[in-house]
C-alpha cells in the first residue's frame, strides 16, 4: 500500500516529466526550430494538413484547394483539430505548435501509467522520461502533422485496452449487482472504442489493431472460462462504440466519392494499391 508521501513524490516525479517535455518542445518550436527551417529548406505543412484545415474552416469544402471536388484523401481526425485551432485564434501558427507542445506533454501521464502496469512504478518512469526526451516526438511538435496527436490517442487506447481487460475479473466479480456492475463496465468500455475511433480517424492503419489486442485480451487474467461471456460483452460495446465514431465519415467519404473508404484513401493505400 503506498504512503501519502510516497504518492506526493509520483505526483512531484509526472509532473517534473510532463514540465520537462513541455519545456524541450517549447524551446524547439519557438527557439530552434525557426533557425533551421531557412537553411534546411524545412516547411511546416509538408503534408497540406494545414491547408486542408484552413479551406474546410473558411467554407471551402474539404478540400486541399478551393474548386476542388470533396478530398477523400486524409482523414478528418487532424484536420479538425487544426480547424477548431483556426476559428478560435483565427491563425493556424503559431497556435498549433503551442497546442502540440501541450499535448506532447500530456502524452507522458498514459505512457506512465502502461509502464506502471506492465512493470511498476519505475518502468512507468523510465517510459515516460525516454518519451519527454525522444527526439522525432519533439521534432514533429512545430510542424502541422498528426503524429503527436495520434500518438496521444493510441497511448489512451492501449491503455484504456489494459484496463478493460486486466480489469475485468474485478467487475465480473459485482455481476450480481446488475446495474452497479453496467456502470462499472459499460462507460469505460465505450471510452475505450471512443479512443481506438479517434485515432483511427486520424490514420486508418489502426483499424484492425483492436481485434487481435481484444482477442488476447478474452485469454489473459484469471477465472477466463466463467469470465468469457463477460469479457466479450465489454469488447462488444468498444467495438460499436468505434464503429459508430468511424461510420460517418465513411458514409460520407462512400457519398462523395461512390468507393467504400472508412477513413481514408492516402498514405498506406496508396503504398498497398501500388
Amino acid at each position: 500500500m503506498q504512503t501519502a508521501e510516497g504518492k506526493k513524490r509520483r505526483v512531484y516525479a509526472l509532473l517534473a516529466i510532463v514540465l520537462l517535455a513541455l519545456a524541450l518542445r517549447l524551446a524547439f518550436s519557438f527557439v530552434l526550430y525557426p533557425r533551421l527551417a531557412g537553411p534546411l529548406g524545412l516547411g511546416q505543412d509538408p503534408d497540406y494538413f494545414g491547408q486542408l484545415a484552413l479551406n474546410w474552416a473558411t467554407g471551402q469544402g474539404y478540400v486541399f484547394y478551393p474548386g476542388d471536388p470533396p478530398s477523400t484523401f486524409r482523414g478528418p481526425g487532424y484536420p479538425v483539430l487544426r480547424a477548431a485551432i483556426y476559428l478560435l485564434s483565427g491563425q493556424l501558427l503559431p497556435a498549433t505548435a503551442l497546442v502540440q507542445s501541450l499535448i506532447g506533454a500530456l502524452l507522458y501521464m498514459p505512457v506512465f501509467a502502461i509502464g506502471r502496469r506492465v512493470g511498476g512504478a519505475r518502468v512507468g518512469y523510465l517510459a515516460a522520461g525516454a518519451c519527454a526526451l525522444y527526439p522525432l516526438l519533439i521534432w514533429y511538435t512545430p510542424r502541422l502533422q498528426y503524429e503527436p496527436l495520434f500518438t496521444l490517442l493510441l497511448a489512451l487506447a492501449v491503455l484504456w485496452t489494459m484496463k478493460v481487460g486486466v480489469d475485468a475479473p474485478l467487475a465480473a466479480a459485482a455481476a450480481a449487482q446488475q446495474s452497479a456492475a453496467t456502470r462499472q463496465w459499460l462507460w469505460p468500455a465505450a471510452l475505450l472504442g471512443f479512443w481506438w475511433g479517434a485515432a483511427a480517424l486520424i490514420n486508418q492503419a489502426v483499424l484492425l489493431l483492436p481485434l487481435p489486442l481484444f482477442g488476447m485480451s478474452m485469454l489473459a487474467g484469471e477465472a477466463r472460462v466463467q469470465n468469457a461471456k463477460f469479457r466479450m460483452q465489454k469488447w462488444a460495446v468498444a467495438l460499436v462504440v468505434m464503429a459508430s465514431v468511424i461510420a460517418p465519415w465513411a458514409i460520407r467519404n462512400y457519398w462523395v466519392s461512390g468507393r467504400f473508404i472508412p477513413v481514408h484513401s492516402g498514405g498506406v493505400t496508396q503504398f498497398v494499391k501500388g
